[in-house]
C-alpha cells in the first residue's frame, strides 16, 4: 500500500492537470518545447492529469526553497519523460523533459 501523502500528491497535481490549474517554469517551458513531440501546455497538462502511482519516482526537498519536490517518469509517445512538479496553490511544473541517464536531476 502507498503512502497517504502519496495517494494525495498524487489526487491533487491529477486534479490540476485536469483543471489546467498549472504554472510552467521558464525551464520547464524551454524541455517541453525541446522535446520535439509537438507537445504544448495541454498536452502537458493531460500528461499530469493521466499520471499513475507508476509513475512515482520520488520525493526530494528542495534546497533553496525546502518546498518537497514529486518527481514522476511518464511514458509519452514512447519516451520515459522526468516530470518534476511543487504543488503550491497551483502545481508547478520544474521539469519536463526526456529521462536522462542521471535521471534528470534538478533544483528550484
Amino acid at each position: 500500500m502507498p503512502p497517504r501523502w502519496l495517494l494525495r500528491v498524487l489526487e491533487e497535481v491529477r486534479r490540476c492537470g485536469r483543471l489546467r490549474a498549472v504554472d510552467f517554469t521558464l525551464k520547464a517551458k524551454e524541455e517541453l518545447i525541446g522535446l520535439g513531440l509537438a507537445l504544448n501546455d495541454d498536452d502537458a497538462c493531460d500528461t499530469l492529469a493521466g499520471l499513475s502511482l507508476r509513475d512515482f519516482a520520488e520525493r526530494t526537498t528542495s534546497t533553496l526553497t525546502g518546498e518537497f519536490m514529486y518527481v514522476f517518469t511518464p511514458e509519452v509517445a514512447g519516451l520515459r519523460l522526468y516530470v518534476k512538479v511543487v504543488l503550491r496553490r497551483r502545481c508547478v511544473v520544474v521539469s519536463f523533459h526526456e529521462q536522462d541517464e542521471d535521471g534528470g536531476a534538478d533544483e528550484i
